[in-house]
């Protein structure tokens, strides 16, 4: 495994931060996933200077977890209507 990419423990970690990173504590995400306190809190350290993890609201970086992000844009407008509404968006940076 190189050093960018994340393991199923790292994973599992932040998806237990990404639930309730303010009132999860090292010990319950270690019970989860049976692990020790010590061996969870020194992989979220590893997270955290790494990049990955960058605050507490939690804020992970999708691309350097291997998880691109992406919208998805479902036009129902009339045909008749879809270029001028275009160009609208543009104008948005839509």
């Amino acid at each position: 495994m190189k050093d960018d990419e994340l393991d199923a423990i790292d994973r599992s970690i932040l998806y237990y931060l990404q639930q309730d990173a303010r009132r999860t504590s090292s010990s319950d995400i270690a019970s989860e996933l049976s692990l020790s306190p010590s061996t969870v809190r020194t992989r979220i350290n590893k997270l955290e200077s790494r990049g990955v993890i960058r605050g507490y609201n939690i804020d992970i970086d999708y691309d350097r977890a291997g998880y691109p992000l992406y919208t998805k844009i479902i036009c129902t407008a009339p045909v008749t209507e879809r270029d001028t509404l275009a160009m609208q968006a543009q104008k948005f940076g839509v």
